[in-house]
């Protein structure tokens, strides 16, 4: 399914996903969505991605973002790039992290080799 088919095919739905000018793809409510409406089930994982200049300004589990100011909560292993909004963040994304291996592979990810060879890939 392409961004053009998957707009039409939830053009009467609550949102929409656009191209934005300089985050990729964002999801953009049509109208206005009561709270605990549910807009979407995956049948599948996900994924998404801080841009690295925003990690510290937006919380790894709920995304909140505080708009040019830096999270209060820092994961303990620094490598890792992750901040929270909240200790209840925190712990929920802690709990989540199935035995450290996520934390772990995002450190490996952050080494000064792979940014190298992710510039070079780029």
């Amino acid at each position: 399914m392409t961004l053009e088919d998957h707009n039409d095919a939830v053009s009467e739905c609550l949102y929409s996903i656009k191209q934005t000018e300089s985050r990729g793809r964002a999801v953009f409510a049509s109208k206005w969505i009561r709270a605990e409406t549910t807009v979407h089930i995956a049948s599948q994982p996900y994924v998404a991605v801080i841009k690295e200049e925003f990690k510290k300004e937006t919380c790894a589990w709920c995304f909140k973002y505080q708009h040019g100011k830096a999270s209060p909560i820092k994961h303990p292993d620094a490598q890792a790039g992750l901040w929270f909004c909240s200790v209840e963040c925190s712990q929920a994304w802690t709990k989540n992290d199935y035995d450290g291996k996520l934390s772990e592979a995002l450190s490996s990810l952050r080494t000064p080799t792979a940014r190298k060879v992710r510039h070079l890939s780029l």
